[in-house]
This record gives structure tokens, C-alpha cells and sequence, in this order.
């Protein structure tokens, strides 16, 4: 279940900042942004229509980088998931953590995580007054005390490990395991709009963590069984599915 590039976009959402009555007192610059942070699984820089892209259509993220900044040098700190998360949500090398490779349902796997700290970025954003929430993949560890909760989120939607099938299996409600409704990317949409919904009224942090593009290869409304977990090799090329991926945010 490893991943390879990832692509991480930041929005700050400086105009539409979240006001109490306190910080209606203050100056526009010092009311205190609403941050949702956008991760796509798999996705390298060169995928995207601002990035150079041609064959799949990205016109939602194209918009985000002609409004804000488009980085051309940014780097992750590592080439799979876990050791890549482990960096973004802590602020250290993953090395620090022994977390250098992508953590699998292994037995030895299940026992590893990111340690708790105090110090990751959902804890001091909650420390200062942030809403937080974690929408989508975790893959940060399986126990309570590697949980999403533990480091300062106050809700989570999505899955523990590595990768998830887009059509069935149980994701977890905060604590709770639930059936899938819908297509992976779909519910993970879904559930950021009504996070963002919620607390439109106070500052807030929401990381969006689609599975999409990873594995396994299962575009939307075409069913499962173009590729499944027990299917590694796809029918189609990824020119001849002229797949499209259109976010609505």
C-alpha cells in the first residue's frame, strides 16, 4: 500500500475568515484565517492542468492556483505515505519517529504510529481556538493512541491504513466504524463541505486526505470490478479512461 508522489495544496481562506464578536473588533489582517489543507494520494505535479497536465482535466485545482500561489519547488519528506503524513502533521523528520516506510496491517505494523507530542499541527491549532478535523486517510497508526483524536482532531471521517476499496468496506465516524454510503471521493467531498458547513462560524482546520489517485484503480460510476484488491492489472490505460477529476471547492 504504498504511495508514491503526493501532491499537497494549501488554501487559506483569508476573505471569508471565521469571525466571533471578538475578532469582529479587530483589523481584517488580524482576524485569524480558516486553513483547509489538500491532500491527493499518488497525484505527482505534473498530473495537474497548472502544472502542465493535458490528458486529465483538473479545472477546480487549476482555479485555486491562478487565485492563490503555485509553489514549482516544494518537497515531501518522504516517497510513500506514512513517513510523507508523519512530517506534515508533526513538523519533524519522520526518522525522528522510526516512521521511514508505509505502515501495512502486518502484525508488526499495527504496533507502530506517530507519538503523540502536543505539539503536531491540529493540537496547536486547537490550542488556539481551531475548530479541527481530519477528512479521508490517516495511515499514521492503528491504535487509539496513534489516532487522528490523540493529535488534536477534534472529528474524523475516513480510514486507518494505506488504501481503501472506493466502492465498499467500513470507514470511521470519529470512533465509530460505518458502511461506506458512497463512491470514496464522493463521501470524502461530502463530508469536508459539511465540516467546513459546521463551523463557518468560528476559525477552523480541516485536513481533506482523498485516497484518490491511489490504488486500486476504480474511477467513478464505471463499478468496482475494473480493478479491485485481488486485481492488479487494469483493463484500460490511463489515456484511454480519460479520467477527470473536478473537485467541488
Amino acid at each position: 500500500m504504498q504511495s508514491g508522489k503526493l501532491l499537497v495544496a494549501l488554501s487559506v481562506i483569508a476573505a471569508n475568515a471565521s469571525t466571533t464578536p471578538v475578532d469582529a473588533q479587530q483589523e481584517p489582517s488580524a482576524r485569524r484565517p480558516n486553513v483547509v489543507l489538500i491532500m491527493m494520494d499518488d497525484m505527482g505535479y505534473g498530473d495537474l492542468g497548472s502544472y502542465g497536465g493535458r490528458d486529465v482535466r483538473t479545472p477546480n485545482i487549476d482555479r485555486l492556483a491562478r487565485q492563490g500561489v503555485r509553489f514549482t519547488d516544494a518537497y515531501s519528506n518522504g516517497h510513500v505515505c506514512t513517513p510523507t503524513r508523519a512530517a506534515l502533521i508533526s513538523g519533524r523528520y519522520p526518522q525522528r519517529f522510526g516512521l521511514e516506510r508505509a505502515l501495512t496491517a502486518a502484525p508488526a505494523d499495527t504496533a507502530l504510529g506517530l507519538p503523540v507530542t502536543g505539539t503536531s499541527l491540529p493540537a496547536l491549532l486547537k490550542q488556539n481556538g481551531y475548530a479541527t478535523g481530519l477528512i479521508g486517510k490517516w495511515h499514521l497508526g492503528f491504535k487509539r493512541d496513534f489516532s487522528p483524536q490523540a493529535h488534536g482532531f477534534d472529528e474524523f471521517f475516513g480510514f486507518l491504513a494505506g488504501a481503501h476499496d472506493y466502492y465498499v468496506g467500513n470507514v470511521i465516524q470519529d470512533t465509530t466504524s460505518i458502511p461506506l454510503a458512497g463512491y470514496l471521493t464522493d463521501e470524502i467531498t461530502k463530508h469536508a463541505l459539511t465540516f467546513i458547513e459546521r463551523h463557518a462560524a468560528r476559525p477552523f482546520f480541516v485536513e481533506v486526505a482523498y485516497n484518490a489517485v491511489h490504488w486500486p484503480f476504480q474511477p467513478p460510476d464505471q463499478g468496482r470490478e475494473l480493478m479491485s484488491f485481488h486485481n492488479h492489472s487494469p483493463r484500460r490505460s490511463r489515456d484511454e479512461s480519460k479520467s477527470s477529476v473536478t473537485l467541488p471547492l
